[in-house]
């Protein structure tokens, strides 16, 4: 350790104290060590940056230092400064997002939440690669009806329990201008009303919870106008009401969407589920 810190300038630092538990976790070199409260080791090597990063991540946070110490650690180990920075990008994520919770999901992954996504992040989602395959996903293609998430957080809206604001850029070429309706072209109102289902479902899965994402149901719906070739951008407005995280993972919403800032639509009690089981429905 003291050799490697020579070789590439850095200061020898102190280790950081063993926890409360008596465990204890390294990287040196590639290996992931840890010491139990008997003193005995366990060591398995790691090939690659992105297995260090994600098997540091892994785990409760009983077997990980706190935050100051994690950045003294590394900065310590033979780790890439750009490893360190990711791995401790992704810490404070987990420190400001108490209610994400990783080991909920289906499939482990080195997931961290963010508070906006661009149009990448929503095709990744919806391929499954943004929260690990068998949780949510987002429709693609045709159906994915926002380009981009402007803000989500699991708190602020109407009810205080999380919110988010996200956009849809309109086209004259979009696929359902020539079809709905020929010569008097017009989006339909239901994939606005499918818009806010996906962006709730999408919250769930942010939030780290597992499973496939459905469209339970909704209360009342109201259109009061219409998007039209010629307008430009249609803004979404998801205020969460309730978020059910037991055996039952369901999320209750109000939305409403504008374009070109005039609110068009409103929907009450928005209702998605997750559920590792679709068959079964």
């Amino acid at each position: 350790m003291g050799r490697a810190a020579r070789d590439t300038g850095h200061r020898r630092l102190p280790t950081p104290p063993e926890s409360k538990t008596g465990i204890s976790m390294s990287l040196v070199q590639g290996d992931i060590r840890r010491r139990d409260a008997t003193g005995s080791t366990v060591s398995r090597h790691l090939s690659n940056s992105a297995d260090r990063a994600a098997a540091l991540r892994a785990g409760p946070d009983a077997l990980s230092p706190p935050l100051d110490q994690e950045r003294t650690f590394l900065y310590n180990c033979d780790v890439s400064p750009h490893l360190c920075a990711a791995i401790s990008n992704s810490r404070s994520h987990r420190r400001l997002s108490p209610h994400w919770n990783p080991n909920r999901m289906t499939d482990a992954t080195p997931f961290a939440p963010q508070s906006h996504y661009d149009k990448a992040d929503l095709v990744a989602c919806g391929m499954g690669e943004l929260f690990g395959a068998g949780n949510a996903q987002l429709p693609i293609e045709n159906m994915l009806m926002v380009d981009r998430i402007n803000h989500i957080s699991s708190e602020g809206g109407a009810a205080g329990k999380g919110e988010l604001i996200a956009e849809l850029d309109i086209h004259p070429d979009l696929w359902f201008f020539a079809c709905h309706f020929p010569g008097d072209p017009v989006m339909p109102g239901c994939l606005g009303l499918d818009a806010m289902w996906q962006l709730v479902g999408f919250f769930l899965g942010w939030r780290g919870n597992p499973g496939r994402g459905r469209a339970l149901g909704c209360g009342e719906v109201k259109f009061t106008g219409q998007i039209l070739p010629d307008h430009k951008q249609v803004c979404y407005h998801i205020h969460m009401k309730r978020v059910i995280e037991r055996k039952l993972v369901m999320g209750i919403a109000d939305g409403s969407v504008a374009v070109d800032g005039e609110i068009i639509y409103t929907a009450s009690d928005l209702r998605v589920g997750l559920f590792q089981n679709t068959g079964a429905m």
